[in-house]
């Protein structure tokens, strides 16, 4: 029994690696926009962090029942979402020094957006232990009034073997870490949906260990062909859970990374007491493997989180640390506050509070958000950021002046992009078929 569970081990490794460079496709090439004020239209209290996320988890099955896993027809369905908003706020505080003198009608600015996003999901079940699963997506382009070309946002194949080797090939999303409000320093794996790779996990010990090998178009066109290891990332955890007790320990690794260290290695735990759910990762990033010893870059993260016995208020903290932020400044706090609802059990209010000390900027959001019909939700937000244009918490833009007239490290070539108070109003749409 042993010697076959070792083959099984090496079979999976190889498929693994040997297969990588084979589900190579194009990444899409759609870049992360920089989030603005703007953004905050369509913020849903609910949605700025989830405390369910951070519940106690179920114990780890030892193996996994194909019995239980019923055949199925392909499945398909869509979702549509619209939204439409209007801003008013103000650029700078009036008669701050920031405001040079203007009146508040000049400091005043107007905003708008409107939005329509649509995906269509297939998936299907023809055996047991197979599965297949798409998802296809597209939007509106405000600035051409087109919809974008649609894109493939998942695209995988899971297979279990064995009832004990679970496997997902292709386009997919996976989140490690448990920051719920701040970055989450222990997601090694957040750049795996920006390419294709290939997972595989197997119960180990009292828990479950999970092996990933994922690469993305830049690494390929830039640097390395389809064929050579390194190429690729490499990541793998190793995880326990017994009730409100989660233990894990995760590492990645990426030669020439241009983007982060080659080498990190990261360890989380979560437990419950009483009312409170306490959390911690620590990520360690190193020097290359040829002199493995600790590089002076760590994160730490703690979360706390506060649920009333009825569960109608929660409370949430967290702090990060950032030890790359020169003169050991980097330290971030969280905070987010999740009331009953109010109006009839209608209306969901709710409150978040970050705040960076290397640079004395954050930002504070109060919204409230509620159905207002069939598919209809209004949100209503009032964002306050505040810290000097360029902060880590307020976005700017340097305009593009000659040196001669005005240098580019003068305050006067530099235009905030986010708005120091906001009142926000959004109507959004969302049906599911």
């Amino acid at each position: 029994m042993g010697r076959r569970i070792v083959t099984l081990g090496l079979i999976v490794v190889a498929v693994c690696f040997f297969s990588a460079p084979l589900l190579y496709s194009q990444q899409n090439d759609q870049e992360q926009e920089s989030v603005n004020i703007d953004d905050l239209f369509d913020m849903d209290p609910e949605e700025v962090w989830d405390p369910d996320e951070n519940a106690p988890k179920e114990e780890e099955p030892t193996g996994i029942d194909l019995e239980e896993l019923t055949t199925a027809p392909p499945d398909i369905r869509g979702v549509v979402n619209a939204g439409v908003g209007l801003g008013i706020g103000l650029i700078e505080w009036p008669g701050s020094n920031e405001a040079d003198g203007r009146s508040p009608q000049e400091l005043t600015r107007f905003s708008g957006f409107y939005s329509t996003t649509s995906a269509i999901t297939v998936d299907a079940r023809p055996e047991p232990h197979l599965r297949f699963h798409g998802s296809l997506e597209t939007s509106l382009d405000a600035d051409t009034l087109e919809f974008k070309n649609p894109y493939i946002s998942e695209l995988f194949i899971d297979y279990t073997l064995n009832n004990t080797f679970f496997f997902r090939v292709g386009k997919q999303e996976l989140t490690w870490g448990q920051a719920l409000l701040l970055e989450n320093p222990a997601d090694l794996v957040y750049r795996l949906d920006e390419g294709v790779g290939v997972r595989g996990s197997a119960p180990v010990g009292p828990g479950t260990a999970e092996a990933v090998i994922y690469s993305k178009a830049k690494w390929i066109s830039e640097n390395f062909d389809n064929t050579d290891p390194r190429a690729f990332a490499y990541a793998g955890q190793w995880a326990m859970s017994r009730g409100s007790f989660f233990l894990g320990f995760s590492g990645h690794y990426k030669m020439d990374d241009d983007e982060e260290g080659d080498l990190a290695t990261a360890a989380s735990l979560s437990f419950g007491l009483g009312p409170f759910a306490v959390a911690g990762d620590f990520v360690q990033h190193w020097k290359t493997p040829e002199e493995v010893e600790p590089a002076d870059c760590w994160d730490a993260l703690g979360q706390i989180i506060w649920q009333s016995p009825n569960q109608s208020w929660t409370i949430l903290g967290e702090y990060w640390f950032d030890s790359e932020i020169i003169d050991y400044s980097g330290h971030y706090a969280g905070l987010g506050i999740k009331p009953p609802k109010i109006f009839g059990n209608k209306w969901q209010p709710g409150l978040t509070w970050k705040h960076a000390f290397q640079d004395e900027s954050g930002e504070v959001v109060l919204a409230l958000s509620g159905k207002v019909a069939p598919n209809l939700r209004l949100t209503l937000g009032v964002p306050v950021i505040y810290g000097a244009p360029g902060s880590y918490y307020r976005e700017e833009l340097v305009e593009q002046v000659e040196e001669d007239e005005v240098p580019l490290e003068s305050d006067d070539a530099r235009i905030p992009v986010d708005n120091v108070v906001s009142f926000l109003l959004s109507l959004s749409f969302s049906y599911s078929f």
